[in-house]
């Protein structure tokens, strides 16, 4: 099946979002008017609640929230994460310059715990609940139980990964368990839960049965195969982040996770990516990187993006940018993009040496990335072999050899891109010719096969910016220039003294609301403050 013909595919199941959103409330009613009130026996009872949780919404809403909704994906994804790795600068010029600003930093871990229908700890919660009580009721639900342990690992290793010592086996269980405010746990230790849950999770699921959750799977259509492998990808990208850590550990994991019978990701048909259509106002099913750039219309492709592709002539560099003429037009030229300066703002501009003579010289954002029906990608395929890649080099355990892996991943991150349509198709032998121009470094050392792999990682997580911001910390590439670019000082209003954030401040009202959990973690983990880095993250 090819890429587009399954993206089509996948296309069908935004009905159940539509479902989700509009569908719920007209059942439920139903569902009260056939109720027989005649005894008043349930006057304590809200009749416009349900009593009983439907863990296959509860599944679509996962999904959803995880590609989430303008909010974090704004302030976390794109103002801290794009900005910082400079895939792009512009914006309110926060990551740009690695300042704090709390609202913004804390706004995933805000939306993941606590805020509204996308509480996605708090949903996936839910989901175990619900699964574990139909078990004991005697139905089968084992394969829908390995999907929700899935979520649950992949909805946790992003939150550790941008905060490190987070709630975690206490979270999300206030209505279950009464737990209002959960300890923080030490990064350590959820990733040792993490690995164990994932292999359980993914030996968990077994034959197909009537009871999988079919259409209301948005990512995989209920099929359990990719649940595996994608469960094992996971472990493996889990596995990379201890590299510096416990390269023992991260070996036997990484292992663990290419040799299970059920593999790693095998085609981009296995990545995470989340289907968007059209809704009747923004926040509703749209692609959420897209709602910001139509929004915020102040973003550009920073230098040193440009700058890369130039030199290695990457077909990517006009899909992802574009410099918009006066009249509106499109200028595609590679040699015409420009690269706007990371921690410049507009009125510095004008100073800088590499200064065009006018800002809208400068490659903006190409429009094809406002499109508000593109899909979400969380997790690719190509970082996949990316990885494997690196733990070839680093210790020899991967099916084929790491320039075999590197050219696959090469060939998946530009052929991805395709799904976001207008022209986004990138032909083999230009992806070919890619390759023979800039081979993979098989003369290299291994630190410099390892940074040659890393770029590539970098440029194939464009529009993921937190993943790519998490890798950068985890591997040190690419050797980005520290913002302001071709400026020997910091800015003066960066929080970091000039380095990029090693993490996310966690919000502030913690310290009263869970004042002896918040407390605990400080002492452990360090202030809560951009600098402060985690257990994995070590120098």
């Amino acid at each position: 099946m090819s890429y587009k013909t399954n993206q089509m595919k996948r296309s069908k199941r935004t009905g159940w979002l539509r479902l989700l959103t509009v569908g719920l409330v007209p059942l439920l009613a139903i569902a009260l008017i056939s109720c027989d009130l005649g005894d008043f026996g349930d006057m304590n009872e809200n009749p416009t609640q349900s009593t009983e949780l439907d863990d296959r919404f509860l599944l679509t809403t996962v999904q959803k929230g995880y590609s989430g909704q303008r909010g974090w994906i704004s302030r976390v994804n794109i103002i801290y994460g794009a900005n910082m790795v400079q895939h792009t600068t512009g914006g309110t010029g926060t990551g740009d310059i690695y300042s704090l600003n709390r609202s913004f930093a804390e706004d995933l871990w805000v939306k993941m715990y606590s805020s509204g229908w996308e509480a996605t700890v708090r949903n996936v919660q839910d989901m175990l609940y619900t699964l574990r009580e139909k078990q004991e009721a005697g139905e089968n639900v084992d394969n829908r139980m390995g999907v929700a342990r899935i979520l649950r690992a992949f909805t946790f290793q992003r939150l550790t990964d941008v905060y490190g010592d987070t709630p975690y086996f206490e979270a999300g269980l206030g209505f279950h368990e009464g737990i209002f405010t959960p300890r923080y746990d030490p990064q350590q230790d959820i990733y040792d839960d993490l690995f164990s849950e994932l292999e359980q999770a993914v030996n968990q699921i077994g034959a197909p049965t009537e009871n999988d959750y079919g259409a209301a799977d948005l990512l995989f259509e209920g099929n359990l195969d990719q649940w595996r492998r994608f469960g094992n990808s996971v472990r493996l990208r889990l596995a990379m982040r201890l590299v510096k850590v416990d390269p023992d550990r991260a070996q036997a994991e990484a292992q663990a996770a290419i040799n299970h019978p059920a593999g790693v990701m095998q085609s981009n048909d296995d990545m995470w990516i989340f289907p968007h259509e059209e809704g009747p106002n923004l926040h509703a099913h749209t692609n959420a990187n897209a709602e910001h750039y139509v929004v915020n219309d102040n973003y550009w492709l920073s230098q040193f993006f440009v700058d890369w592709m130039q030199q290695y002539d990457d077909p990517r560099l006009t899909i992802f940018g574009a410099v918009v003429n006066p009249d509106g037009s499109i200028n595609e030229v590679p040699a015409a993009q420009i690269g706007r300066p990371s921690g410049w703002s507009a009125g510095e501009l004008e100073s800088h040496p590499r200064f065009p003579g006018d800002v809208e010289a400068y490659t903006r954002i190409h429009p094809r990335f406002k499109t508000l029906t593109a899909p979400s990608i969380w997790f690719s395929y190509a970082e996949v072999e990316f990885m494997l890649a690196e733990a070839e080099v680093r210790w020899g355990i991967s099916p084929l050899s790491a320039e075999e892996h590197y050219n696959r991943g090469v060939e998946a991150a530009m052929t991805m891109l395709s799904t976001y349509g207008g022209d986004t198709d990138i032909s083999q032998s230009e992806i070919e010719d890619y390759l023979a121009n800039n081979p993979f470094n098989l003369t290299g050392s291994e630190e410099q096969q390892i940074e040659q792999i890393n770029e590539q990682y970098w440029a194939a997580t464009w529009q993921n910016g937190v993943e790519a911001w998490i890798n950068y910390r985890r591997t040190g590439y690419p050797a980005i220039e520290l913002a302001p670019v071709d400026n020997p000082d910091p800015h003066p209003a960066s929080d970091t003294g000039g380095m990029i954030p090693s993490r996310m401040t966690v919000p502030e009202d913690e310290a009263l609301l869970n004042a002896s959990n918040f407390e605990e973690m400080m002492n452990r983990q360090g202030p809560n403050t951009l600098t402060t880095r985690m257990w994995w993250d070590v120098e």
